[in-house]
């Protein structure tokens, strides 16, 4: 029963998950529970519980020692960047094996630094700074710089970007400075 998946690979340990029952989580690890088994996306069970903001299906998962790393090129530390859930991503910075994926940089994510910076989720990305996130990697030649200048609604992000040492003077994957795009945020505001 505790192997046994549905038709996309879901497995009990999944559905708890996906769902938030961490006492049915707890269970289904006590039970011998696959912590690491992939649905077929490629999905564990702690993806799953990024995914849908569980901490405390994460810390039992951690509990046990579920690994973590990239599945299917994207990981659950991106997804919980993207969604700017501090609460997650302190769950997972802990985790063995997160190095991996701190500054991992996906070709059409970036880094999960610069996930936070573009949806201007400062407190992720103080979490992610203290961690050791390098504060060069975004995606491609953007850094996370230029994505907080982009989007962000106040002047702190970037403030505290170039306090961790973000190079104010790169230029993005289309050989813009920041000038420009500092230019473009003064006239919105």
């Amino acid at each position: 029963m505790l192997t046994q998946s549905s038709a996309d690979g879901h497995t009990p340990l999944h559905l708890a998950c996906m769902t938030g029952h961490s006492a049915c989580v707890c269970a289904l690890i006590s039970a011998g529970a696959n912590v690491n088994k992939k649905d077929v996306d490629g999905k564990t069970a702690v993806y799953m519980a990024s995914e849908m903001g569980n901490v405390a299906c994460i810390k039992a998962l951690q509990a046990v020692g579920a690994i973590v790393e990239p599945e299917f090129g994207r990981s659950p530390l991106h997804v919980a960047a993207s969604r700017g859930n501090r609460a997650c991503l302190d769950e997972l910075l802990v985790m063995p094996g997160i190095q991996k994926s701190l500054d991992l940089e996906l070709p059409s994510l970036g880094s999960p630094l610069y996930l936070c910076c573009q949806g201007d989720h400062e407190a992720c990305v103080l979490s992610l700074l203290r961690a050791g996130a390098d504060v060069s990697k975004g995606m491609g030649a953007t850094s996370p710089l230029h994505a907080a200048v982009n989007s962000c609604t106040s002047p702190s992000l970037v403030q505290l970007l170039l306090r961790f040492g973000a190079q104010a003077r790169r230029r993005d994957t289309h050989g813009k400075g920041l000038r420009a795009a500092c230019q473009a945020w003064e006239s919105d505001t």
